[in-house]
């Protein structure tokens, strides 16, 4: 993991084209901003995880389900 120290104001560029750039510090919060290209998806990580996670649940269908959209096939 790459570590810097930024300070209000200050930028940093990702790739020649993802700039993330410190706007406020106060009371221990940080507050960013992110200019990206539009194909570019960004999430909070506590949400990414979430998306993966239903991703997962989503990606386990229950067999005696799809053998029923299948006539019993999948038996």
């Amino acid at each position: 993991m790459l570590v810097l120290t930024r300070l209000a104001g200050e930028s940093i560029v990702i790739d020649h084209e993802i700039h993330i750039r410190v706007l406020k510090i106060e009371d221990g919060h940080v507050r960013i901003g992110i200019d990206a290209p539009a194909d570019k998806t960004i999430y909070r990580e506590e949400l990414y995880l979430e998306i993966q996670n239903e991703n997962k649940l989503a990606g386990k269908a229950n067999l005696e389900v799809l053998s029923s959209f299948t006539n019993g096939a999948l038996q």
